[in-house]
């Protein structure tokens, strides 16, 4: 499953449930450099998610902000694929969906 098809599912959630969801996964994701490994990151905006879901990602210490052009707004912010992966697992159990539940009313 490409990455595009694991944030389609987590985009098609309320705005409100994705920031929460990828922050729970970006929080149980260790930080790491995706610079240079193509394959195990995404682009947040290309796949669908709302902006505060960058934002919230960014606040748990992930992303890494690559410049594609001359422009200064020319920056894209990119983030491990394993956050996609847990916030995929994480709505795809019962379990996972009630943990989000929870999260989701204590914010």
């Amino acid at each position: 499953m490409k990455n595009r098809e694991k944030a389609k599912e987590i985009a098609d959630l309320p705005v409100s449930e994705q920031v929460t969801l990828l922050r729970m996964a970006a929080r149980d994701t260790a930080p790491r450099a995706v610079k240079g490994n193509a394959k195990n990151r995404f682009y947040a905006h290309e796949c669908g998610l709302s902006p505060c879901v960058v934002d919230a990602m960014r606040n748990q210490g992930h992303g890494e902000n690559f410049f594609t052009g001359r422009g200064r707004n020319s920056g894209r912010w990119y983030f491990p694929a394993e956050i996609l992966d847990r916030g995929l697992a994480t709505i795809s159990s019962f379990h996972g969906r009630l943990k989000l539940y929870a999260e989701s009313r204590q914010t």
